[in-house]
């Protein structure tokens, strides 16, 4: 009997080592993809950006840096846009 509760035993520790070295390269994997889509949506938003601002024609740094900033802006909880049409204000409340 005490055989067969040290099998047991070895076999628990087996599958739980097993399965913390699963979740360690699940983890590792994770942060890879995030990584990479990470780096591939700022490549995406440069590109979108140069593009827009080439059919634009802006080309003034200041005004770039201007769009950049309000963009990063979008989807923060904290931001609220309004514009008016008469005076052309965008800004947050």
């Amino acid at each position: 009997m005490l055989l067969i509760t040290l099998q047991i035993e070895v076999i628990k520790n087996n599958a739980t080592e097993i399965l913390q070295e699963a979740r360690a390269i699940s983890d590792a994997i994770m942060i890879v993809a995030r990584a990479e889509r990470n780096a591939a949506l700022d490549r995406a938003r440069t590109q979108g950006l140069m593009l827009m601002f080439n059919r634009l024609n802006m080309t003034e740094q200041e005004a770039k840096n201007r769009v950049d900033y309000l963009q990063n802006l979008i989807g923060h909880e904290k931001a609220h846009f309004t514009v008016d049409f008469d005076m052309k204000i965008a800004g947050n409340l």
